[in-house]
């Protein structure tokens, strides 16, 4: 703390925007009791052969969460299923770490302001995941299958 960032490759612009993410973020985070367990980790599924990068693994108000930043005005399916992806992820490297909630925090960009979105059931988010999943292997079969 206390150190300014170095934003001299960046526009004014862009900067801004980063400020008021950074903002946002700590304003949420004055909200809840947060024990970081990893930041900007890459989570395997080896039974999955798939894996991504979380934005943040940690204990949110003593429960074991995946917490995922955006910066949209909306909330899409894809992004409960990108969560359901990380944590299930997260579950297959740390069985005695399981995650039990998924965060989506949305950040603004303009003024620090933030939404958040809390899952405790992601279910059908995973289904899909497997589904597009079975849908990417099949397809990479019909490619071995042109002559």
């Amino acid at each position: 703390m206390g150190k300014q960032a170095d934003t001299g490759e960046y526009g004014l612009h862009t900067a801004d925007q980063a400020s008021a993410c950074f903002l946002a973020y700590c304003n949420w985070q004055a909200d809840h009791r947060i024990k970081t367990l990893a930041a900007e980790v890459q989570v395997i599924s080896e039974a999955h052969q798939c894996g991504g990068t979380a934005d943040l693994i940690a204990e949110i108000n003593g429960v074991v969460s995946v917490l995922d930043f955006k910066t949209p005005t909306h909330v899409w399916p894809e992004h409960r299923i990108q969560l359901s992806a990380y944590g299930h992820a997260w579950n297959e490297q740390h069985p005695d770490q399981n995650v039990a909630a998924y965060y989506l925090l949305q950040l603004h960009k303009a003024n620090g302001g933030y939404l958040y979105h809390v899952y405790q059931e992601v279910h059908p988010a995973w289904d899909v995941f497997t589904h597009l999943r079975a849908l990417y292997d099949l397809r990479q079969q019909m490619k071995g299958d042109r002559r």
